[in-house]
């Protein structure tokens, strides 16, 4: 990162439909967007790699395999 901090949007049950569309628009506008959902790996790595393919920054996370240490590091971001 370059010294600057971004606001970070969190999505819970992202990964496909309203939920990764949501985020898509808000790492547009120059937030991190961070997409969690309960299962769909897969799912939830493409919709981070589109975000990142237009421009945007964001990272995925499964909340039945979230530990608490993760959850904060982002929330920090």
């Amino acid at each position: 990162m370059n010294g600057t901090r971004k606001p970070v949007f969190l999505v819970i049950g992202a990964g496909a439909g309203i939920g990764a569309t949501t985020a898509a628009r808000f790492a547009a506008g120059g937030y991190h967007a961070v997409l969690a959902r309960r299962s769909d790996k897969e799912g939830l790595e493409r919709a981070v790699s589109r975000i990142e393919q237009a421009g945007g920054s964001a990272s995925g996370i499964l909340l039945m395999r979230a530990r608490m240490a993760r959850l904060k590091r982002w929330s920090t971001r």
